[in-house]
């Protein structure tokens, strides 16, 4: 199947569903649950523990089990990315370049962030909250470290299935990636 003829997409991050022309049902259903809140219950991806911890506490620190604005808002405070309430992409660099520095089995997660997240290449994704540019780099970044992970964690039934629907939606992810940022 090509998909740059058949993806024609619309995606909206955490807790809606993806609408996408020409995918399986186990495409679809795949990409459903990557995207799905729920994939953020538990790290199965060593690297990424920093990351689910935070986001997870600022859930609690909201009140919301889905992901928002506020809860981006709150992310990207923890991590010190953001000057007057946007994100600075000289902050990111910075970060990523500590976090490298610091938990190098990050390193393959972090080059997706500043591979398709700067430059303001996260303003292309589309979220439930189309005016929230954080909550636009918090979906970009989750789906960086997401399709970036080298190694899922294989011991419960539930990373398993998230290794699964990620390796299943991953190329479909890739083909809109190149539609949202052709110049890449």
């Amino acid at each position: 199947m090509d998909y740059r003829a058949c993806i024609f997409c619309l995606i909206i991050f955490m807790e809606t569903p993806m609408v996408f022309s020409c995918l399986t049902e186990e495409q679809s259903e795949a990409c459903d649950a990557v995207f799905s809140s729920d994939a953020m219950k538990w790290s199965c991806c060593s690297p990424m523990q920093e990351f689910v911890d935070i986001t997870r506490d600022c859930q609690k620190q909201t009140k919301s089990r889905r992901f928002t604005c506020a809860v981006s808002e709150c992310v990207t405070a923890k991590y010190g990315i953001l000057t007057k309430g946007q994100i600075d992409e000289n902050k990111v660099r910075a970060l990523i370049k500590n976090l490298n520095a610091n938990q190098p089995e990050s390193t393959n997660l972090n080059s997706q962030v500043l591979k398709n997240c700067l430059k303001m290449k996260y303003r292309q994704y589309s979220t439930v909250d189309p005016k929230c540019d954080v909550m636009k780099f918090h979906s970009c970044a989750f789906i960086g470290y997401m399709f970036g992970c080298q190694q899922f964690i294989q011991r419960s039934r539930y990373c398993k299935k998230l290794s699964s629907n990620v390796a299943t939606c991953k190329p479909v992810f890739k083909q809109y990636l190149k539609k949202i940022t052709p110049c890449q």
